[in-house]
This record gives structure tokens, sequence and C-alpha cells, in this order.
């Protein structure tokens, strides 16, 4: 595998990665993925393809909303060579909740990181 290019690497590495909707939302009726889930899939798969992949956020306002800006980063193990994705999540108030402000927080990171990965990886 070392032979090959980067980007060689991680076509086959994005073909390779199948992640189903195996999490089941009982109020809304629907089954979707989660970001450990993605998470859990890709780690052998860096290790197949070194590439490292992870994911990095940050807050930022847009005309006065606070959104989480989540990046997605697969990474040459061998050069500096990388791809990046990223994806938003507007960080929600604490109304009509019984989620703390952490969890909020938390729940958005989450939501937007699971994005930047699917972007990343073609997933969705």
């Amino acid at each position: 595998m070392e032979n090959k290019s980067f980007k060689e690497r991680f076509l086959a590495m994005k073909t390779e990665l199948k992640v189903g909707k195996n999490v089941e939302n009982s109020f809304g009726g629907f089954q979707y993925r989660t970001k450990p889930q993605i998470e859990e899939l890709l780690k052998p798969l860096q290790i197949k393809y070194n590439i490292i992949v992870f994911t990095t956020s940050r807050l930022i306002d847009v005309a006065g909303r606070v959104f989480i800006e989540a990046t997605a980063k697969a990474e040459d193990v061998f050069s500096d060579e990388h791809i990046v994705a990223r994806a938003n999540a507007e960080l929600q108030a604490k109304v009509g909740t019984k989620m703390s402000e952490p969890q909020l927080t938390g729940s958005s990171e989450s939501y937007a990181g699971k994005y930047a990965l699917g972007n990343l990886f073609g997933i969705d």
C-alpha cells in the first residue's frame, strides 16, 4: 500500500468505508448514524491505508448567530498531503430542552463533526 499515492489510498479508504444507519430515533421514528460510529469504523482503515483522520471544531459568529464549525481532515502518514471538509451546526439556545448548555454544545459539535466526516468521505 505504501507504493500508492495519498489520493489513491484515500480513494480506496473512502470506497471501503461503509457506515450504516444503525441507531434508531424512537421519538422521530428514523435511523441515523453517529460521529462515534463513523470514527470507530475508520480506526482499522487508518492503519490499513496509513491515513490519519480527525476532527476539530471552533465557534464562529455569523450575523449574530453562533455556529460550531467542524473540520474533518484526512492526513497522509508519509507526507504533508491532506484533504479537508467542513460542516456547521448552529449552537442551540437553551429553550424548551432539558439539556444543559455544555450538553447542547457537545450535541452541536457532534452533529457538525458527523457531517464534516460525511462530507470528507461522501457519506449521504
